[in-house]
């Protein structure tokens, strides 16, 4: 039976469906039956064919305080799902579409959205609070008592039917395996962009990797794509090592507290990261030259802001803000940030402080691997955060 051969009776009326419900923080997720309503101006409204699980998803589910916990509310975010319906004003997408929802938006108005070098909509990308892109906390969800339920990342896909902005939707082939092309929304572009867009990995350099989850993995493929010569994988889980990754090479262990290497028998990247000569061109946290923003320091040398900064750095703020105090340039470039507050405290400065920050992302992985961090935490063996 086609898929799409029901949508039309459903066309400008409110659809009751199951969708997995989070009540409250850290409970199981139930399953119940919900009202989505049909879409507004803008919007088009989706049914799910395939979700994936991210860490994200996670986060969120166990965020019991600030602004962005807010309960009852449907999570999920990596999807591939058929246009159902869709609201006025839309254009590019019609009933029957197979489409990609993505949490970044674009306008496609911008200075930002139309530029090559940025994805940061100037025009909506900093309200990461709202339910709906453009009807604030206007929500096209409802239980069954008829009570509101929130949104999340303006995606919520652990639902059989969601309504997203178009600024959130992307025309996919339906050639594409909808199992695979989910991963495409969140963790495969975030590593495959880094290599792409933030490393820009050029043919024949040499790529370390640090951190071979789902998205370490997936700047590993960007790049190979890119035509790199040698891929040397970073990860304090043994485990990863056991894994076929080609073309990644698995790196000795560098421990955090002499940042020397434990050579492992054999290694292939033994040499390159013991000879300087042979260092990695570029590394998966790569950032550009510092800017501006970064405190000057003629009287200090690197060494000696080396030997004054602090072996670790707490930033404060909260999960998904992603208004960092930086400029649209290097808004989207953590690491800079990270070394500007380095570059503050050597010099004894205060650095700015931010709302409140404990978010800790592991990327997507068997369930299994899971199952055994969330046992070691528990136990007190877990490595803990990188």
């Amino acid at each position: 039976m086609d898929k799409t051969s029901s949508f039309s009776i459903h066309k400008g009326k409110p659809i009751r469906c199951k969708a997995a419900l989070c009540r409250k923080a850290r409970e199981a997720l139930v399953m119940e039956e919900i009202q989505v309503d049909p879409p507004q101006a803008y919007e088009v409204r989706i049914k799910i064919i395939c979700t994936s699980l991210c860490h994200t998803d996670v986060t969120f589910w166990k965020l019991d305080s600030g602004p962005l916990a807010r309960f009852p509310r449907i999570l999920g975010h990596e999807s591939v799902g058929l246009v159902e319906s869709v609201g006025e004003h839309v254009d590019g997408f019609k009933q029957g579409d197979v489409v990609l929802p993505v949490f970044h938006p674009n306008c496609e108005e911008c200075k930002d959205c139309k530029s090559s070098k940025s994805n940061w909509c100037a025009r909506y990308a900093n309200d990461s609070i709202s339910n709906t892109r453009r009807y604030g906390m206007a929500s096209r969800f409802k239980d069954s008592t008829g009570e509101d339920i929130h949104h999340f990342l303006f995606v919520s896909s652990f639902s059989e039917y969601t309504v997203v902005d178009i600024a959130h939707l992307v025309k996919i082939s339906p050639d594409i395996p909808v199992q695979k092309a989910a991963l495409l929304s969140c963790g495969v572009s975030t590593g495959v962009g880094a290599a792409w867009k933030v490393a820009n990995v050029e043919e024949g350099s040499t790529v370390a990797v640090f951190g071979l989850g789902a998205v370490g993995l997936a700047a590993a493929e960007g790049a190979r794509l890119r035509g790199a010569a040698k891929i040397i994988g970073v990860d304090l889980n043994p485990d990863k090592f056991e894994l076929e990754m080609k073309p990644v090479e698995v790196a000795p262990e560098i421990t955090t507290t002499t940042q020397e290497v434990e050579a492992k028998e054999e290694s292939p990247a033994e040499e390159a990261v013991e000879d300087k000569s042979k260092s990695p061109e570029v590394t998966s946290e790569e950032a550009p030259a510092a800017t501006e923003e970064a405190p000057a320091n003629e009287e200090n040398t690197s060494e000696e802001v080396a030997e004054e900064t602090p072996d670790e750095i707490k930033l404060e703020t909260a999960p998904a803000d992603f208004r960092f105090p930086t400029t649209n340039q290097t808004r989207h470039c953590f690491t800079r940030y990270i070394e500007y507050h380095r570059c503050v405290a050597a010099k004894g400065d205060e650095a700015p402080e931010c709302d409140k920050f404990s978010k800790f992302y592991r990327s997507l992985c068997p369930g299994e691997w899971v199952d055994r961090w969330n046992e070691q935490r528990e136990n007190g063996t877990f490595p803990g955060p990188l």
